[in-house]
């Protein structure tokens, strides 16, 4: 199962609870303490599905995480219908497609590790 997906500065926590979520959260802002960064509450999304019963709302440092009905995650709509997985899932697909054949190149012998690795 799914649980998080991260790219560079962007992380969605999943959770079907929302007592999951909120110590999904906590453990993030301990761990983003520890290395001296800090949560910001007013760029952080939630997004509740609409059965979601419960109403309360997250909090980052003390301050509330607004709820949005959609919002842009690289550069995919994430919304209440489908979360905007379809697009999501189809980006981790090619993704995954991509490392997969890297493999082969990462094993072959007869290509030079400093080709392998080449920066720029």
């Amino acid at each position: 199962m799914l649980e998080d997906l991260e790219f560079a500065d962007n992380i969605a926590l999943l959770s079907s609870r929302l007592n999951d979520l909120h110590e999904k959260t906590g453990r993030l802002t301990e761990e983003a303490a520890r290395v001296g960064l800090k949560l910001n509450a007013r760029k952080c999304k939630t997004l509740r599905r609409e059965y979601a019963s419960n109403r309360e709302r997250i909090a980052v440092n003390g301050e509330k995480v607004q709820d949005f009905g959609e919002f842009p995650y690289l550069r995919a709509t994430v919304d209440k219908e489908d979360e905007g997985s379809r697009d999501i899932k189809n980006r981790l697909q090619k993704a995954r497609g991509a490392s997969q054949r890297l493999g082969k190149v990462w094993a072959a012998r007869g290509i030079g590790r400093g080709t392998k690795i080449r920066k720029g």
